[in-house]
């Protein structure tokens, strides 16, 4: 019985140490490719033009279509 035990408690340590030095590795090699390869700098963002935001009228549409449902469910 105790045998079984000592051979259970091995392989978990030899289990962990392998997991360990896996991870390691795994770490150095993340961290070697991301000096390697920086990131390459994305271009900057456009400020959104006039054409492209939404009219009065639109506007005006959805704040009726909200307010009416907000009068709907507090009817309820």
């Amino acid at each position: 019985m105790t045998s079984m035990l000592l051979d259970a408690v091995t392989l978990m340590l030899i289990g962990m140490a392998t997991v360990f030095c896996f991870l390691l590795v795994l770490t150095g090699c993340v961290s070697l490719l991301t000096r390697m390869a920086p990131e390459q700098a994305s271009p900057a963002k456009q400020p959104q033009s006039a054409g492209n935001s939404p009219n009065s009228a639109h506007m005006a549409a959805i704040a009726s279509a909200v307010a009416q449902y907000r009068k709907s469910r507090h009817s309820n």
